[in-house]
């Protein structure tokens, strides 16, 4: 059964609209609590929006799958001053954002040095990053704190995890890391990364011609994305 209907940005051509199952959504899910652990005492801030991908499938489902404390920032990620403020009291145990906004985090921290002590509380376990690459000098200020950082890569296809790093390994800049449980890789002779899995979704809704250029006979997707594969993961290029 049909779960979620979720558009594409368009960046590819216009937005077309993305079939989820269930199953896709639940195997999403399932991959990550074998990697991540999360459960009722984690707590989220949550700023990322809801009509993509990252927030509305990745972000909003890990805290309802694994019944964590979803807070919204009531800011919506455009006042990083109401996020520092909502960061005190939420005091979230996972954060999801993309490279700008760690950018943001960083800088005041440098200006403030309370701000530091304010996001680097006790209980925060990990935070992760995706929808671009985020700059070494960045993470490291987490790293120097003993705070993971998770890269991810996907699309709203995908729903929409395909890869995450390993943050016991040394970031290198565009490795997004290796499959999530369950999900598969593969290039073709000019590099387009293919992925095959639980998490493809059925087809675009009312679409199959668009469906058909895609996804193939034996559930392989096109993602249109091109990189190779290296010892810690798949580098996009």
């Amino acid at each position: 059964t049909v779960c979620l209907m979720m558009y594409t940005s368009g960046t590819m051509g216009l937005p077309k609209c993305v079939q989820l199952m269930h199953y896709n959504i639940l195997s999403q899910q399932s991959a990550m609590r074998v990697l991540w652990k999360l459960d009722e005492n984690d707590r989220f801030l949550s700023y990322l929006p809801w009509h993509h991908s990252f927030g509305g499938i990745y972000e909003k489902y890990a805290a309802l799958y694994n019944g964590a404390v979803l807070s919204l920032d009531s800011g919506h990620g455009k006042d990083v001053d109401q996020m520092l403020a909502n960061w005190r009291r939420v005091r979230p145990t996972v954060f999801f954002s993309v490279p700008r906004i760690y950018q943001q985090i960083v800088t005041r921290m440098m200006q403030d040095p309370d701000i530091e002590k304010v996001i680097f509380h006790p209980e925060l376990r990990f935070v992760f990053t995706a929808a671009a690459p985020l700059p070494k000098r960045i993470s490291d200020v987490f790293v120097r704190h003993n705070i993971p950082v998770y890269e991810g890569w996907g699309l709203t296809e995908t729903t929409p995890c395909c890869t995450v790093t390993d943050p016991s390994v040394v970031r290198e800049s565009g490795v997004v890391g290796k499959p999530i449980p369950g999900v598969s890789l593969k290039l073709d002779c000019e590099g387009e990364i293919f992925v095959r899995g639980p998490n493809v979704m059925r087809g675009y809704f009312k679409n199959p011609e668009e469906t058909r250029k895609v996804l193939s006979d034996d559930c392989w997707f096109a993602t249109g994305d091109v990189g190779d594969f290296t010892e810690t993961g798949l580098r996009l290029i």
